[in-house]
């Protein structure tokens, strides 16, 4: 997972006012937006990204053009890898005024 994409979508929509948000939709942004809620199961943290590397999330330096199309503030692009079954992210997402709905695809 190097980037996530947040559309508009038919989905139920989550009460933008009750968390602080980091994405806005519509976007692109670099997979390493999580939040501090994810579950990462191994207890050693593989890859050399040097994003977020106190949270233990398995993520290396991406050199992949289109990753690095992503909205991003860090100074290198990462993507997460070494995944296992059951392990999450979850990203805070807020949609403009104008939306009804979102959706997440990644």
């Amino acid at each position: 997972l190097c980037s996530v994409a947040v559309l508009v979508s038919d989905l139920e929509t989550p009460n933008p006012e009750d968390k602080e948000y980091s994405v806005m939709v519509p976007g692109v942004y670099n997979a390493m937006y999580y939040t501090e809620d994810f579950l990462e199961k191994s207890e050693e943290r593989l890859g050399n990204c040097p994003v977020k590397s106190n949270t233990g999330i398995d993520a290396k330096i991406n050199q992949d053009s289109t990753c690095n199309e992503a909205i991003s503030e860090f100074d290198v692009h990462c993507h997460i890898g070494w995944t296992e079954e059951g392990e999450y992210v979850i990203y805070n997402v807020k949609k403009d005024a104008e939306q009804d709905l979102l959706k997440s695809l990644s």
